[in-house]
């Protein structure tokens, strides 16, 4: 069962390596500056109405040149069928955060450490897994994934790896004749579309949709399209559609495609291996950028991301067996799931210990929950040397080490578990007393009654 939301400690591994941005030193700081704001403006005078004097009668309202329209909130694609998305720790950040709790003996809670993974998009990676019957097509070259061959084609199309197969070759062709009043043009590539009546105009839009910007449906891309009626417009769009590109395959058996179809026909009957691979699973980094994915897929990703951020106690399970084969201890204490170097024991009333951890342990005894500083405040000696102090820190890390002793990641230290007086561990368990109904005592007394009025 996922744990339970415990209330905001202190959770501060902005000093760990946990891979690319895992947590950079000051970036929280960064944060919480753009998340307070602007402070508001005090007032510049605390008079009534009626204190400001009468209102002009002609006063003409004010005008705001400045007022922008609302931003329009692109629609996402909707969710892919048949496929589901399941969030996974990048594993160096996992490995590093073991070594960070073994290395300074302090125990974390699960649940903060949940969300600490989930506060970052490149702290996790995203696994997409599909039903029989739907494949997942991912690039070689760059990891991006995609559901049909159509959009997987015009995405490897535009990359490098392209050049590597085919080569264009471009060629001269008679310009389009007669009057264009209106011509479209891409307003995110600059590319022209054409007359929105001519007749290649709704597969360009679709060539450079598919191609650039899969990753936006199909309406907000038409959003962006802009109409053009300037004549230097419709004779630029003349001059681009003049010149045709044909394409050569690289290779024993070189052959001349005359149209993107042909060409796309060529590719998937004998190149499809080199570039890309198959499958019911995939798996992308959680920052992907948008275009890297099918539109359904980055739509699901986003859903995933947003639903375990909300219930950052879902990555429980995965988070504790990851960290438990990483030798990090997982308990409950205190009612909630903890990660640390060794799981709580009770000290052993046989156990004789030296003298500096058992000061120590005797501290923590009659001041629990008291914070490390204040520990080492009391009990060092004044005149206490550098080469010393280590000595006190390696006994205090053999009692965490132990069990004995818990360092909490809010810098607090707890004696870990009671100790158990020797007669309980002893003496045998008191048998339970049974518990009778009254209502089947009295019952019984009745049966027995009307029993012996009978005989």
């Amino acid at each position: 069962m996922p744990e339970q939301p415990e209330d905001s400690q202190s959770l501060d591994l902005s000093a760990l390596d946990f891979g690319p941005s895992w947590a950079k030193p000051g970036s929280a700081k960064k944060s919480n500056q753009q998340n307070r704001g602007s402070k508001p403006r005090p007032s510049q005078s605390h008079k009534g109405r009626n204190d400001r004097g009468p209102r002009p009668q002609n006063r003409k309202p004010r005008q705001n040149n400045d007022v922008r329209p609302p931003k329009r909130r692109e629609q996402e694609a909707p969710l892919p069928a048949k496929v589901k998305a399941t969030l996974m720790p990048v594993e160096a950040g996992l490995d590093n955060l073991a070594k960070e709790i073994l290395a300074t003996g302090r125990t974390y809670s699960v649940y903060h450490l949940c969300k600490f993974i989930l506060a970052s998009r490149d702290r996790f990676n995203v696994r997409f897994e599909s039903e029989e019957g739907v494949d997942l097509i991912r690039h070689l070259s760059d990891g991006s994934v995609w559901l049909s061959q159509a959009e997987a084609f015009q995405h490897f199309r535009n990359s490098e790896a392209f050049k590597e197969s085919y080569e264009e070759v471009v060629v001269e062709v008679e310009a389009p004749k007669g009057e264009f009043q209106v011509v479209g043009k891409c307003g995110l590539s600059g590319k022209y579309l054409g007359p929105p009546n001519f007749h290649g105009y709704q597969a360009r839009l679709k060539e450079i949709h598919e191609g650039q910007y899969s990753h936006l449906s199909e309406e907000v891309y038409k959003s962006k399209i802009v109409m053009e009626r300037e004549a230097e417009s419709i004779e630029a769009w003349k001059h681009s559609v003049s010149q045709k590109t044909h394409f050569k395959s690289l290779g024993e058996d070189a052959q001349v495609l005359e149209s993107q179809p042909e060409l796309e026909t060529h590719f998937w009957a004998n190149e499809p291996s080199k570039a890309f691979a198959t499958g019911q699973k995939a798996w992308v980094s959680g920052g992907v950028p948008g275009k890297l994915l099918s539109a359904p897929l980055l739509s699901l990703l986003k859903k995933t991301v947003f639903d375990a951020k909300n219930a950052p106690g879902e990555l429980t399970p995965f988070l504790c067996r990851q960290l438990s084969g990483r030798q990090v201890a997982v308990f409950k204490w205190d009612k909630k799931l903890k990660a640390g170097p060794s799981r709580p024991h009770s000290l052993p009333s046989d156990i004789v210990m030296a003298d500096r951890p058992k000061q120590i342990f005797e501290w923590i005894i009659g001041h629990t929950g008291a914070e490390l500083p204040k520990l080492w405040e009391q009990l060092f000696p004044s005149d206490i040397e550098e080469e010393a102090k280590l000595e006190w820190y390696h006994d205090f890390h053999w009692l965490i080490n132990e069990g004995y002793v818990i360092l909490l990641e809010n810098g607090k230290v707890f004696v870990a578990k009671k100790a158990v007086p020797d007669e309980a561990k002893t003496s045998p368990p008191k048998p339970k007393e049974k518990k009778v109904d009254p209502a089947v005592s009295a019952e019984k007394a009745s049966a027995s009654e009307v029993k012996n009025s009978d005989s």
